[in-house]
């Protein structure tokens, strides 16, 4: 038999769904539905206006080089004791 409300198919002997929680009918098990009525087919939308192009950004500026630092000055060793 099938549970009314999800459809799942449930054993006879029980009295509830195991799956929605439904009360299950202790009737004749429920038959399949008559098929529904065909409708006609959506009529067709004419295909969307492409969007023009984007204009481009223009190429950012360049930055100048930083200035080299000079070198750190050696600090001279340390003295043996």
């Amino acid at each position: 038999m099938f549970c009314k409300t999800c459809g799942n198919e449930i054993a006879g002997n029980v009295k509830f769904c195991p799956v929605c929680g439904a009360p299950a009918a202790s009737e004749a098990p429920v038959t399949q539905a008559p098929p529904m009525a065909q409708t006609p087919p959506m009529a067709q939308t004419p295909p969307m206006a492409q969007t023009p192009p984007m204009a481009q950004t223009p190429p950012m500026a360049q930055t100048p080089p930083m200035a080299q630092t000079p070198p750190m000055a050696q600090t001279p060793p340390m003295a043996q004791t």
